[in-house]
Order: structure tokens, then C-alpha cells, then sequence
């Protein structure tokens, strides 16, 4: 939507775009993001996950036995996404699939062993990245960027299937 007093043809003016704050603010964030998933990919490279096959494996530690479906939703891709990147997370015994007991035309994903050892000895690095990451920012700012982060439209909730 435009800003009050502004034409969306405006915005063809370079300059214009560059003073909008809300413009600004999200390609700050979004150049941010891209720069921090640079870091963290880089960093995970030492232990040859990329970092989709590390969300998927912090998702199976929160959440445990989850379904494709229910793993799609909360990583916000389709199921069609995240079944070959499962495939290679098999293939790779990171994870594996489980006949759910409750609903026998179900499967349940689960870390495998090799893949919690692997969890054990990436996510405290993944930690401690975030914390030199964020460590310029004082609490205050961290909350208060929290807050306003909390502001934004929430994510899709489901995805296409």
C-alpha cells in the first residue's frame, strides 16, 4: 500500500525508494538475514549439512516424531519441497521414516542416531554463533527488536501442497 501523499508510480524513482523507512528497513532486514545465513551455512559446512538439513534436524529436537506434512508447515515449505531433502537426509542416516502406530498410512520422521549425534556436536556451535552474531546489540535493543519483529503479519501457516 502507499504511504499517504505518495503514487505507487513513485516508487519507479529510485530515490524514493531509498527514503521510504519502511522500504529501508526491510531491505536492511533482508540483506541482514541473507548475510547471517551466509555465517551460518559456512559454519555448518565443517560438518557437511547445508543449513536446511540443520532446520529439519532442530525441528525433529523440538518437536520429535513429527509427520512430512506437520515438518513442511513448521519449516513453512510444500511437502514436495522437503521430500527430497528428506530422501537425502535418509540416504545420509540422518533421519528416517517410521510407520505411525496411530495411522498405519502415515510415517513419522525421526532423528537417527547418527543424526543426534551430529544435532549434539552442530547446534551448540549454532548457538554460540548466534550470540557473536547478536553480542553488538544490548538486551534492550534484542527485546525491543523482538517486540517489533513480533509486529509483522505472522508466516503462512500452510503451505501448498
Amino acid at each position: 500500500m502507499a504511504e499517504r501523499g505518495r503514487q505507487p508510480d513513485t516508487y519507479l524513482n529510485p530515490e524514493a525508494v531509498l527514503t521510504d523507512p519502511r522500504v529501508a528497513a526491510w531491505a536492511q532486514l533482508a540483506h541482514a538475514y541473507h548475510r547471517i545465513a551466509r555465517l551460518m551455512e559456512q559454519a555448518l559446512d565443517a560438518d557437511s549439512l547445508t543449513l536446511a538439513q540443520f532446520e529439519v534436524l532442530v525441528r525433529l529436537h523440538l518437536d520429535g516424531a513429527i509427520s512430512q506434512s506437520v515438518l513442511a508447515a513448521r519449516l513453512l515449505v510444500t511437502k514436495g519441497n522437503i521430500s527430497g531433502l528428506l530422501n537425502r537426509m535418509a540416504k545420509a542416516n540422518l533421519v528416517r521414516r517410521q510407520a505411525d502406530r496411530a495411522d498405519r498410512r502415515a510415517h513419522k520422521l525421526i532423528m537417527t542416531s547418527h543424526g543426534r549425534k551430529l544435532f549434539a556436536r552442530t547446534f551448540p556451535k549454532h548457538i554460540e554463533l548466534i550470540h557473536k552474531i547478536m553480542q553488538p546489540l544490548k538486551t534492550a535493543e534484542l527485546k525491543s527488536f523482538h517486540a517489533a519483529m513480533l509486529k509483522l503479519p505472522p508466516g503462512a501457516t500452510t503451505c501448498r501442497q
